[in-house]
């Protein structure tokens, strides 16, 4: 007998053979950052971090590891006030895990806390349960079940409790609505003297295996860093490491944070999906063949990233569109990078999307303007295009697209004395600059390119621009909308329709 990864007993059968999903990695070029994956039946769910962009922590759906489709937020709302713009703070790595019936998603934010969300049904959405952990410096926080005890394992932000490189963890019952540990345990130290060092330990993703507790945690940090697997007999500890996954001589730098998750109900077939910092293009989502052996798993292949495989599961078709008509449509990806209600600027008609125009100062930088529509950006080199009807701006009034990131780059039309003359535009975290590009209609399509790591093609008519964009400290870039206004209650508006994104060229490295 063996211990599933949720602490129930079960025999270990060998799989039904089926038709194998083929994939290469990275299988999403998109900043789905920090994932964690769970399998219930044949159905596979990740949830990942979603920072200071709302609504928050989304939550995606597969059959096949490879391809995913939307399924909801599990919040709109943080705990805590997120009215204005706090880049790189909010929603930092959160869990999701199915027990008795019901999914939780952990959420930390390193400023307020851990909170627990709860739902029955994924379509119905998650309900606010819970803080197991109240105040500042907790981070990448996973539930257990084990004997009918539960434990959350938790990591630490040294920028806002004074260290990091250690576990903790606390108990907590069952059903996750309170803790009963009154103070937290240290269960392990990353940089402790005399053992086998694994300094900026976090993410740490805790499961019950083989009478083993197991867990998975990256350390050495983000870019660089490698995959650790503690194991022990209990959750506090002591424990045995072993590192499982690094770079080695591959291309694939940092193995980062992710999740270890079963293929079927025999629990003998194994995948860990995690990410891979790709600078501006964010966090994007590998692949690796797992398997126990001798009382340890092994992730990848001798211990190093794969750049191919073959999952045994049937494909499917899930997908994620980028794109959006808004001709009575909204995709869900579109995100604000504040807590902000999307009718305070935005209505959605048969005829497109109707974005009005909001105030900012002349020269103000976009940074922390909060009134951004926007979405991750998906892929290694894109070209964006929208069209927008801008007849309703008022003099001085501009409409745009944009990459959206520390820095920022697009292109936008304006109003001039009765003119719409079409405008590059450079935004450098501190404020705005316009280079002139052409004039144009009160109906224009505008477009820009993606190229990584940061080059941004503006192009007008003869005149053409290359610009650059660099994302927010965790998070990759974004691309978006914008109306500006240099008065407070405008009624200017432009209509926002046929929004394109397209993959210039597949890459794979």
């Amino acid at each position: 007998m063996r211990l599933s990864p949720n602490g129930k007993a079960g025999p270990v059968r060998p799989g039904s053979k089926m038709a194998g999903t083929e994939y290469k990695n990275p299988v999403l070029t998109c900043d789905w950052s920090d994932p964690d994956v769970i399998r219930v039946g044949e159905d596979f769910y990740m949830v990942s971090s979603s920072f200071h962009y709302f609504p928050s922590v989304p939550v995606l759906h597969s059959k096949d590891l490879v391809h995913w489709e939307f399924v909801t937020y599990v919040t709109e709302h943080l705990q805590g006030d997120f009215s204005s713009v706090r880049p790189g703070e909010g929603a930092w790595a959160p869990s999701l895990r199915y027990h008795d019936g019901k999914f939780y998603c952990l959420v930390p934010q390193p400023d307020e806390g851990i909170f627990v969300y709860v739902s029955e049904d994924l379509k119905k959405g998650f309900q606010y349960l819970s803080c197991l952990l109240e105040g500042k410096g907790y981070e990448d926080p996973c539930p257990v079940w084990i004997e009918k005890k539960a434990y959350v394992v938790f990591a630490f932000v040294k920028s806002r409790i004074g260290f990091h490189s250690r576990l903790g963890c606390i108990e907590v019952t069952p059903d996750l609505s309170k803790r009963i540990s009154e103070k937290y345990a240290l269960i392990y130290d990353g940089e402790k003297e005399g053992e086998k060092q694994n300094p900026d330990i976090e993410g740490p993703k805790v499961f019950v295996f083989d009478g083993h507790v197991f867990i998975s945690a990256p350390a050495g940090g983000v870019a660089d860093g490698w995959q650790e697997l503690l194991r022990g007999h209990s959750v506090y500890g002591p424990f045995e490491t072993r590192t499982v996954l690094s770079q080695k001589d591959t291309i694939y730098n940092g193995p980062h944070q992710g999740a270890l998750v079963s293929l079927d109900s025999s629990y003998a077939r194994f995948a860990f999906v995690h990410f891979r910092d790709q600078s501006n293009l964010g966090r994007i989502t590998m692949i690796e063949p797992a398997e126990y052996k001798d009382g340890w798993f092994e992730f990848g292949k001798e211990g190093k990233p794969v750049s191919e495989g073959i999952l045994p599961l049937k494909e499917s078709d899930e997908s994620l569109d980028f794109s959006c008509s808004f001709r009575g449509t909204f995709s869900p990806l579109f995100q604000l990078p504040c807590d902000r209600p999307f009718s305070d600027f935005l209505k959605m008609g048969e005829e497109g999307l109707k974005i009005s125009a909001k105030k900012i100062g002349k020269e103000e930088s976009l940074r922390y303007f909060p009134y951004l529509l926007q979405e991750k950006i998906s892929g290694y080199s894109q070209s964006y295009s929208v069209r927008i009807l801008a007849s309703q701006l008022k003099e001085g009034e501009e409409a745009g697209l944009a990459l959206f990131g520390s820095i920022s780059s697009g292109i936008c039309l304006r109003k001039e004395k009765e003119l719409y003359r079409v405008y590059s535009l450079y935004d450098d975290g501190v404020k705005r600059s316009y280079e002139y590009l052409g004039e144009a209609g009160s109906s224009v399509v505008l477009s820009l390119t993606y190229s990584y790591p940061s080059e941004v093609g503006i192009r007008y008519g003869e005149q053409g621009r290359t610009l650059r964009a660099e994302k927010e400290k965790w998070s990759g870039l974004h691309v978006g909308f914008f109306v500006l206004s240099d008065k407070e209650d405008s009624e200017g508006y432009a209509l926002y329709s046929d929004f394109s994104v397209k993959n210039l060229y597949s890459i794979h490295r």
